[in-house]
């Protein structure tokens, strides 16, 4: 009532008797007929269930869901990086792809905020990678036009 919203996300939270961290749902059900609100719809959505939505994606790198003041709601590893330092770094460079150096190796990070909850979708790929299968690219290729060559 106070959002004066139809659907409002809430981040994640723990309940007494789970171990599981939870995101929410609340959607407002108003009357078809008389347009009274009826009550609210809530679905409650285990972080982990997100975890192995985002594990199937970045596998070279990481993919993180996080909420509106940097806190990680879902991730597609088990292994956490300085998401709080991250977001600042998207914040000061105002882009959507910054370079950044975590331990010694430098990421590429993309973002893209989703319009419905404020999160943010981060990636981080390692330009080591991005190279590697460049490389691997190029050998392909180089590959194919010597047997090319050849026939």
């Amino acid at each position: 009532d106070e959002i004066g919203e139809e659907c409002v996300w809430i981040p994640p939270f723990q309940l007494k008797y789970s171990a599981h961290k939870l995101v929410a749902l609340q959607y407002r059900i108003v009357g078809v007929d008389t347009f009274q609100e009826l009550g609210v719809l809530t679905v409650n959505l285990k972080t982990l269930y997100l975890n192995n939505l985002l594990s199937r994606y970045g596998m070279a790198g990481y993919l993180y869901l996080a909420g509106e003041n940097g806190e990680i709601i879902a991730q597609n590893k088990s292994e956490t990086l300085p998401l709080k330092e991250i977001t600042k770094e998207i914040d000061r460079a105002g882009e959507n792809d910054v370079t950044h150096v975590i331990d010694g190796e430098k990421y590429i990070i993309s973002y893209d905020t989703l319009p419905v909850t404020g999160w943010r979708m981060i990636g981080l790929i390692p330009i080591r990678e991005l190279q590697n299968n460049i490389r691997n690219g190029q050998i392909l290729m180089i590959t194919s036009m010597l047997v090319g060559a050849v026939l």
